[in-house]
């Protein structure tokens, strides 16, 4: 028993320490409904969420109102990873929903976004069991990769009066109506043809299977296609004046710089790609690429989280393997087995070998 109250007590330990950061004027009325606990800041009520999130929370009932005063905030992590939450009862009254708040909530297959929220936070309902969402007229703010992870997600529609964002010709996206840029995205995504950029995570960990790049995209971030391993095909219109998917290679290409932005499990890389860019491959289910001579640098991350990834076949000397620049995050290209081409059998037992047997690498 004394072992569970200094447990307890250290829990509202960190929820006071959090507050201090984030309110101006702050009391120590911290309250508990339903096993949520409630911090009062600046004259209304936050929702810091459980007490102990592993527990049956299966329903969460945010009052809209404690003490006669406003629930108008969900915090940071407020939910995230409470596994049993089902439903959720967000008050009108609530103007702001935290980073990650209910992320993790894999069981959470629905929520209504009340109108009068104005800002909702990264990832915030990342990795739950949604099937659609509203995005309501009255958001101004809404962070990247809110959805990432969420692979039953079909369908997201921005209500046409938001001045914003807008999910234009039933695109299944929301964008920044003026910059024309995609924030968030599904495996139904259709980007349209007046999309101009999209940003990093905006597709993360979502089940897309084919996606089609518009000619109007002048920038892409890092990240785009991170955790989509059942992503199978990239097509980049052959119009787009910035990238390219050269050869059919299931890439996305940056046409003047020859660097692979993205890639995808069917990616074959084209000769002459110099670098993979950043996270190009991040958390794919390859397991075995073709690596061209003319690569020169391997940057940050490209391979991170390919756990598959088990053979490397090189088209270049095993010296220019050696000395080309593999920047950090890449331990899964460097525990792979890399095998040097050689158009005839080797003797030496300096490196292992490969050649092609009608068109498919054969180890010798």
């Amino acid at each position: 028993m004394k072992k569970r109250s200094s447990i307890i007590f250290s829990i509202l330990v960190a929820f006071i320490a959090m507050i201090l950061l984030s309110c101006s004027s702050v009391t120590n009325n911290l309250v508990e409904i339903d096993n949520i606990i409630y911090h009062e800041c600046d004259g209304y009520y936050v929702a810091d969420g459980p007490l102990k999130k592993n527990e049956d929370l299966y329903d969460a009932i945010i009052p809209e109102k404690i003490n006669g005063k406003y629930v108008k905030e969900i915090s940071d992590n407020a939910f995230d990873d409470c596994h049993y939450l089902v439903n959720v009862s967000i008050p009108s009254g609530v103007i702001t929903i935290g980073e990650w708040a209910f992320a993790g909530c894999w069981r959470l297959n629905n929520i209504t976004i009340p109108p009068g929220v104005t800002t909702i936070g990264h990832s915030a309902f990342g990795w739950t069991n949604l099937e659609e969402i509203i995005i309501p007229s009255s958001v101004e703010n809404a962070d990247s990769g809110l959805f990432s992870g969420c692979n039953k997600l079909e369908k997201i529609i921005v209500d046409e009066n938001n001045r914003k964002y807008d999910s234009r010709n039933n695109c299944n996206a929301i964008i920044e109506t003026e910059t024309n840029t995609m924030i968030s995205a599904c495996k139904n995504t259709i980007i349209p043809n007046t999309i101009k950029s999209i940003v990093q995570n905006a597709f993360g960990w979502t089940n897309l299977k084919e996606i089609k790049i518009p000619s109007s995209i002048e920038n892409l971030d890092a990240n785009l296609f991170i955790g989509c391993d059942e992503l199978e095909k990239i097509i980049v219109d052959e119009n787009n004046k910035k990238y390219d998917s050269r050869n059919n290679c299931n890439a996305i290409v940056e046409t003047e710089t020859n660097i692979l932005v993205s890639g995808c499990i069917n990616t074959i890389i084209p000769n002459t790609v110099t670098s993979i860019g950043n996270y190009a491959f991040g958390y794919s289910d390859l397991e075995k690429i073709i690596i061209p001579a003319n690569i020169t640098s391997i940057g940050k991350y490209a391979f991170y989280g390919c756990d598959e990834l088990e053979d490397v076949y090189y088209l270049g000397t095993l010296e220019q393997w050696n000395s080309f620049n593999l920047e950090e995050g890449n331990d899964n290209l460097i525990s792979a087995t890399c095998y040097i081409y050689s158009e005839t059998q080797q003797t030496d037992i300096t490196g292992l070998y490969w050649h092609y047997v009608d068109g498919v690498p054969t180890k010798w």
